[in-house]
């Protein structure tokens, strides 16, 4: 029943893979989880030599290298950050390692991993790859397809898909979790995914308790003495470890701190991977039972841990800002990509995605003198490169601040749903302009409320504005110029592609 619940929620993890989205996330993203994972993996074998025996290092430090994708989801989408620039990293981390995280389940079941072994391993995961995705190319849409006109018939499908993968893994050597990760993936791209995910959580949900709770029967009464010492260095590692690495990976790649700490800190626990594979090479003798039981505490351990950290990360951030700036290795250079900065503009703008490139083509219109600053240094290179007047940093960076005359412009905007971050904006400008237009942005009624309190001349809130356009689009309806109004938004969508924008995630 246990191994059920890990198939169902590789099944899940599966269907909810957004490659798309994953080649738009560009080097930064790769470099960083490629760096975290291969530093992590190295220093904690190395920690882990201290209390075990190779083989069994290797896999506690395999096991630790992942960070948990549900947790960290769950957490960024209920503080409304995950179509934050650290929200869209931290997916783009957590997709690597799950990617990651599959292969090393792959190839655990191979014993030593000699090079016949590993070439023979090869040659059935090309089979299994190319059967899985040949059928789901040419017979699982025609399926699902008829399947569709029925929710029970469609559940009973992917479920049926899902056991059928599993059980071709199984026979090829793999393990069920392979097949059921494949089985996903090859249902991904249908019109139906949505469908699908939302029927077989709840047997997923259902499944991974029996998992879970039998996982934890086996664990408390098996610790030795011996084992404490550890379990408290490795959670250390894990917790304080992970997000340092991120820190300098992202320092390196030229990041502001606020960047590099707010997605380092997400990512500083253990996983439900880190079980799964724990788990696995209990199951075929790799390590004892004592090993499997340090790993489940040390997960349990970070998973509560980070969950209070990322909620507190702004008080935690404003608490070692000072001591931050040390890992800002390419400040510098950073604040080189600068263009055209001079002293006189009639608007800033902070933050440059989908809200801030239609504002700038407004400006454009209006002929304002304006500024843009981001804190991403691959919008700012590509502001310069277009001529446009840009500053790279972060808008609550005192530093970025005393590089702008306050007093000049007519008008500041935020497009960043950063609630703290907007009413220390507010209060600036008002102390230094009080004539100046300030626009800022909310994600709830109450932030929106407070910061109109707070000095806030209009807040804007994405969530709203869709509608507002369209009842300005109905209450203007004219026969001859809705089409023209569809072959408008049409050119406007295709320019927004071509710049990488997307819609935020589902």
């Amino acid at each position: 029943l246990a191994e059920i619940g890990i198939a169902f929620f590789l099944f899940i993890v599966g269907l909810e893979m957004n490659f798309s989205k994953f080649m738009k996330l560009g080097k930064t993203i790769f470099l960083t989880a490629i760096g975290q994972i291969v530093i992590t993996f190295i220093f904690g074998y190395l920690v882990s030599l201290f209390f075990f025996d190779s083989s069994t290092s290797f896999i506690i430090a395999l096991a630790l290298t992942f960070s948990s994708t549900m947790i960290v989801v769950k957490i960024l989408s209920d503080k409304r950050e995950i179509d934050t620039l650290h929200g869209r990293i931290i997916i783009g981390i957590l997709l690597i390692q799950d990617v990651v995280a599959i292969f090393a389940l792959s190839f655990l079941q191979s014993g030593h991993l000699t090079a016949p072994l590993i070439g023979s391993s090869i040659i059935k995961g090309v089979l299994l790859f190319s059967a899985t995705f040949f059928v789901s190319m040419f017979i699982i849409p025609l399926v699902f397809k008829l399947a569709a006109k029925s929710q029970e018939l469609l559940f009973i499908s992917a479920v049926a898909w899902l056991f059928l993968v599993s059980i071709f893994s199984h026979l090829l050597g793999f393990s069920f979790a392979i097949g059921a990760f494949l089985a996903g993936v090859s249902l991904a791209q249908l019109d139906y995914s949505f469908e699908v995910v939302s029927r077989v959580k709840p047997i997923r949900d259902f499944f991974s308790i029996i998992f879970f709770v039998a996982l934890g029967m086996t664990t408390v009464p098996s610790i030795p003495t011996f084992a404490i010492t550890p379990i408290i260095i490795l959670s250390l590692f894990v917790i304080i470890g992970n997000p340092l690495i991120v820190i300098i990976v992202m320092g390196l790649l030229g990041f502001s701190k606020k960047s590099s700490f707010l997605t380092g800190i997400s990512i500083g626990q253990a996983s439900e991977f880190s079980l799964i594979i724990a788990t696995q090479a209990f199951l075929i003798g790799k390590i004892s039972q004592t090993a499997l039981s340090i790993v489940a505490l040390i997960t349990a351990i970070t998973l509560v841990a980070t969950s209070y950290i990322i909620k507190y990360d702004d008080l935690l951030y404003s608490k070692f800002s000072k001591i931050l700036s040390v890992f800002e290795f390419r400040k510098k250079k950073i604040y080189e990509l600068a263009h055209k900065v001079e002293n006189h503009f009639d608007a800033v703008l902070f933050g440059c995605d989908r809200i801030g490139y239609s504002i700038i083509q407004t400006f454009a219109k209006l002929k304002y003198k304006f500024l843009v600053v981001d804190f991403n240094p691959e919008i700012i290179q590509e502001l310069a490169s277009k001529g446009i007047s840009c500053l790279y940093g972060d808008f609550e960076d005192f530093e970025i601040i005393g590089k702008i005359d306050m007093k000049k412009p007519r008008i500041f905007i935020s497009t960043i749903p950063d609630f703290r971050g907007n009413v220390r904006l507010i209060r600036n400008v008002r102390r230094m302009n009080k004539n100046a237009a300030i626009f800022v942005t909310a994600t709830t009624i109450n932030e929106a409320l407070e910061l109109y309190e707070k000095g806030a001349d209009y807040v804007i809130m994405p969530h709203f504005l869709g509608g507002e356009h369209t009842s300005y689009i109905l209450e203007n309806l004219k026969r001859e110029n809705i089409s023209q109004r569809r072959e408008k938004h049409i050119e406007e969508l295709k320019k927004r592609k071509l710049l990488k924008q997307e819609h935020p995630a589902r």
